[in-house]
């Protein structure tokens, strides 16, 4: 069993501006290690990014590195966690209005074409 790893991309944070039910979490605002809500006019599912694009998006990639993404929730609205996209698995969560949560993406497989990851919302 490989050891658990943390990989970090220190960024500045992305503020991602989400229209009701209409936005996805891509790849690369995952990797940024912090992002920010605005523009939200109601309660919203964001669906997280598949596990290919996760993957490509992490150098070194290996099973057990872990990607943290601090959700800023910053609007009066409650941002939940939609179905991940294809090789990710994702357990129930969202982020309350005006209250922050984590991420932790955990990639389970790195190899091209069968990549996977779950999500944690803690």
């Amino acid at each position: 069993m490989s050891p658990v790893t943390s990989w970090t991309n220190f960024t500045t944070p992305k503020s991602v501006a989400f229209a009701t039910n209409a936005a996805t979490l891509t790849a690369a605002q995952a990797v940024t290690g912090v992002i920010t809500t605005s523009g939200i006019t109601g309660n919203a599912t964001l669906p997280l990014p598949s596990a290919a694009d996760l993957v490509a998006a992490v150098p070194g990639a290996q099973v057990g590195t872990v990607v943290a993404l601090d959700v800023m929730n910053t609007v009066a609205y409650t941002i939940s966690f939609g179905t991940a996209a294809t090789g990710g698995t994702q357990l129930s969560g969202s982020v309350p209005a005006s209250s922050s949560a984590t991420i932790k993406f955990v990639i389970t497989n790195p190899v091209v074409g069968s990549e996977a990851y779950v999500a944690y919302i803690v």
